[in-house]
């Protein structure tokens, strides 16, 4: 009976399953950090059972929005407020194309994990061989897991995010400029 309740990705366990998912924007410096807003996500199931929002205590007239269109959301209302050079999520928050699209048109930057099968290609790789003819070629895209392994050890870099429930979360990360193929 807990609002929002349903099967679906839940970025903590790393899976789906039966969870709430709450959509969180921080606000980090080099020396502090806080909480500044946050929503609960409404699985779509949600949108028509009036019964279960009545008993759950979900207002009158509350629609269903991605979890995107909440970050969206959060970023018009605090955005211009809270001075950041760009923003970060989990790869859930990263997947739509489109998602990421707006975020290039609002002129943020930004840090979101991608899914493994997301395909990219390394606008700093050294250009293809020509062919004689036509335009030049650009390197193809490729998985963003065959990416990542393909890079050289000595060019990631450790960062220490956070204490996790099983001890400090490190990431290993390199920065360098790719373009991810627009689906659908």
């Amino acid at each position: 009976n807990s609002v929002g309740v349903a099967r679906q990705w839940c970025g903590r366990s790393g899976k789906t399953d039966n969870c709430q998912v709450g959509i969180y924007m921080g606000y980090v410096s080099r020396k502090e950090h806080a909480l500044v807003d946050f929503r609960l996500f409404v699985p779509r199931e949600w949108s028509h059972d009036k019964t279960r929002r009545a008993k759950c205590g979900v207002p009158q007239g509350t629609k269903h929005r991605t979890r995107h269109e909440l970050v969206l959301e959060m970023l018009n209302e605090h955005g211009a407020a809270l001075p950041h050079a760009w923003i970060a999520g989990d790869d859930e928050l990263g997947r739509p194309a489109e998602f990421r699209e707006k975020l290039r048109k609002n002129s943020e930057k930004y840090l979101l994990a991608v899914p493994a099968n997301t395909l990219v290609r390394d606008l700093d790789a050294a250009p293809l061989p020509s062919t004689g003819s036509g335009r030049p070629r650009k390197v193809p895209y490729v998985r963003a897991s065959k990416w990542a392994a393909a890079q050289p050890e000595k060019a990631w870099t450790s960062i220490d995010v956070r204490d996790g429930e099983k001890g400090p979360i490190v990431v290993q990360v390199l920065k360098v400029r790719v373009q991810a193929k627009f689906s659908t």
